[in-house]
């Protein structure tokens, strides 16, 4: 277990209260919509390229925290929200799935025994990656 876990009785209703004053609108404090974004260099390039450089962003301690409870929260929703034919940020949902899709659609129009035109058969695709 990770050692930050061992201050969570003695913080844990100071976040509480500090979370629920800022989901109050307009109650975000400066320094939760702060963000400082340093480069670093990558070792051993060259330092004069920036394609050398990552960046990295410093945020609120806090808002990390407050961000990441909710991203776990909403993950465990979104699955049934979000339609079985959209990937989007939904675990084990894969771009690759869409493809196959795609590629059976378009298979399957090429084996019927008309020819397809754009006014006829295949009016709209719309593939979601």
């Amino acid at each position: 277990m990770h050692d930050h876990y061992k201050v969570w009785p003695h913080i844990q209703q100071l976040l509480l209260s500090e979370f629920n004053h800022i989901s109050r609108p307009g109650d975000i404090p400066t320094n939760y919509t702060l963000v400082h974004i340093k480069l670093l260099p990558k070792q051993n390039k060259d330092a004069t390229l920036i394609a050398n450089y990552r960046p990295v962003s410093l945020i609120n301690a806090n808002l990390r925290l407050l961000s990441a409870i909710l991203n776990s929260r909403l993950l465990t929703d979104l699955p049934s929200l979000i339609h079985v034919d959209q990937k989007g940020i939904i675990p084990n949902r894969l771009s690759e799935t869409h493809v196959h899709k795609f590629k059976a659609v378009y298979d399957a129009m090429l084996s019927t025994s008309q020819s397809f035109t754009v006014n006829d058969q295949a009016r709209v695709l719309i593939a979601d990656f």
